[in-house]
């Protein structure tokens, strides 16, 4: 993976931010696709990299896993009572510490 300087970079995040998809900034830098996705996203270089080390060393060291929230009965009503209260989904899975995705889907799911 080649290093973005700090031009390249501010480039990249402005482009991102214009709607370019990984590919396309990448084209316009003149770089690998997968140097532009772990400049923007560095989170998710340094998770790859905790895998790839401990995959090297037999497994020793540990990796951390997403781990998600059970969805629950007092979730799905307090869902569906914010929603019915006219709050918006964004405001609604922040207030809960839940994904937007997750308040769509309970939405979805349970209102009639």
């Amino acid at each position: 993976m080649m290093p973005l300087n700090s031009a390249q970079l501010r480039e990249a995040m402005e482009l991102r931010a214009k709607g370019l998809n990984y590919a396309e900034i990448a084209k316009r830098l003149g770089v690998p696709k997968t140097t532009i996705y772990y400049a923007l996203n560095p989170d998710r270089r340094r998770a790859h990299a905790a895998r790839w080390r401990a995959k090297v060393r037999g497994a020793e060291a540990p990796v951390e896993a997403r781990r998600y929230r059970r969805l629950t009965e007092e979730d799905i009503k307090a869902i569906l009572e914010l929603s019915q209260r006219g709050e918006t989904i964004s405001s609604v899975a922040k207030r809960l510490g839940r994904s937007t995705s997750l308040v769509y889907y309970v939405l979805r799911k349970y209102k009639a």
